[in-house]
């Protein structure tokens, strides 16, 4: 029960993301290295999982960009209780070279909780988290992605030795990427591992048995941003995790008093983006070089620091103090 409550508060802060400015966006970069992080195709992911909350936005980039087939689904906002698992993924392609070699490109841009908190049908399955290995909330909105998947896969006729893909998600979203690329990865199917690139930006977490071994899987943290840190188990022992890389930095905020207080901004993929935009260039090295654990009780700059310790003072401290590791 108190596990239930204090996730239940806290998943609250998966509000995706809103009040969002424009940014910059890079042009796509439509060849990778295998096996390697890519800071320009992370930034792209970054770039993807922005517009991805916005249809009309992100069908323009990517025609801008040359890709075709740009299909939606559950782009927005779904008021059904029986479309509480889904989740908004946009899929596209184009043709690219990688290495000399022609390969088909596709996109998957899923989009972070949007709806009323505490009332719309994906905050319901948010807080789904169930007993099991697997998020039952994430868990029922992957297969829902996957079936898309596959359907866009055979509608085209790609085959995995010819086909690249690039996840890209925020949120909700990314906790989704997390799944259905390590579902990908295990199953050898619709494309191989090598040639699957995956992008998360503020992924709660998603299993009870991550698996680090997934290195094509690259969680993009801000250490001041509560909902990675969720869902937790009770006492100082947390089981919960993310499949593949976290790399974890401090991404300060500032608001228009001056201090990164805003706890909702610290979440939102603008703040992410941002980030990713200020940072160019950056080596897997340089980026793991910067990269701090999220699961110290001093993970957080010293503003956001002193705004949750008011918030324990003002009644609502051993909630919090479930959400601080």
């Amino acid at each position: 029960m108190k596990r239930t409550l204090a996730s239940l508060l806290a998943i609250s802060l998966l509000l995706g993301s809103f009040g969002m400015a424009a940014a910059a966006a890079p042009s796509c970069p439509c060849t990778w290295p295998q096996h390697e992080y890519n800071h320009d195709a992370a930034t792209f992911a970054a770039q993807l999982s922005y517009w991805a909350y916005y249809a009309e936005i992100i069908e323009a980039e990517l025609v801008q960009r040359n890709f075709t087939h740009i299909i939606q689904h559950n782009i927005e906002e779904l008021e059904e209780t029986e479309g509480m698992h889904t989740v908004g993924v946009t899929f596209a392609l184009r043709e690219i070279t990688v290495q000399d070699e022609d390969m088909t490109l596709v996109v998957l841009a899923l989009r972070g909780t949007v709806g009323h908190m505490l009332s719309g049908p994906e905050w319901q399955s948010n807080f789904d988290v169930g007993e099991e290995d697997l998020h039952v909330g994430f868990m029922l909105a992957t297969d829902d992605v996957r079936e898309h998947l596959y359907a866009y896969m055979l509608y085209h006729e790609l085959g995995m030795e010819n086909t690249v893909m690039l996840f890209a998600g925020h949120s909700r979203g990314g906790a989704v990427a997390n799944i259905l690329a390590a579902y990908l990865n295990d199953a050898q199917t619709l494309v191989l591992q090598e040639n699957l690139h995956v992008y998360t930006f503020a992924a709660p977490r998603t299993t009870r048995s991550p698996n680090p071994a997934h290195t094509n899987i690259f969680n993009i943290i801000n250490v001041n941003d509560r909902v990675p840190r969720l869902p937790r188990t009770m006492g100082w022992t947390n089981l919960w995790g993310r499949h593949g890389v976290d790399l974890a930095v401090h991404m300060t905020t500032t608001t228009v008093i001056g201090l990164a207080v805003d706890a909702m901004y610290h979440h939102t993929m603008e703040n992410y983006l941002r980030w990713m935009l200020e940072h160019p260039g950056l080596t897997y090295a340089e980026f793991h070089a910067m990269s701090v654990p999220i699961t110290t009780i001093f993970g957080t700059t010293w503003p956001a620091t002193w705004y949750y310790w008011l918030l324990f003072w003002l009644g609502f401290g051993w909630i919090w103090m479930y959400l601080w590791v």
